[in-house]
């Protein structure tokens, strides 16, 4: 599995939040989506657009406007630093129901997807279940 890093942020108890717009992706709503879904409902894969839960391959990377304070960025809020993985950062596959893929447009950034054919929220429910593999980075001192 690709190391991998990511903006998220916490819920009450200091855990990290499982939500659309932390361990999760944005359909509906709002300006942004993460994904495209078909008439039926499921999440489209392959579609002309590279789509799912934003990565990057290091902290730094991540934009600015996104990243915490306190890893360099100009992020506000309830946001940290969070890392999940090993490996190179290359497509890979993400057992037992995702896959990385590298994004073909922009360095240093990837996209945690489907590796099947699901819905929205069993993508969302997949997701979450890599809960206990994200590790909070702690910012420099």
């Amino acid at each position: 599995m690709p190391l991998v890093f990511r903006v998220m942020k916490k819920d009450g108890n200091g855990n990290l939040l499982i939500a659309p717009n932390s361990l999760g992706v944005r359909y509906g709503g709002g300006p942004v989506n993460d994904v495209t879904l078909d008439a039926n409902g499921m999440v489209v894969l392959n579609g002309p657009e590279q789509e799912g839960m934003s990565v990057f391959d290091t902290i730094e990377t991540i934009p600015a406007p996104r990243r915490p304070k306190g890893h360099g960025g100009h992020g506000t809020g309830n946001i940290h630093g969070y890392r999940m993985g090993e490996g190179p950062f290359e497509d890979s596959p993400i057992p037992p129901d995702l896959k990385f893929e590298v994004d073909k447009t922009q360095d240093h950034h990837g996209f945690y997807q489907p590796s099947r054919l699901m819905t929205l929220s069993d993508f969302q429910k997949c997701l979450a279940n890599t809960h206990d593999q994200w590790m909070f980075v702690e910012p420099p001192t």
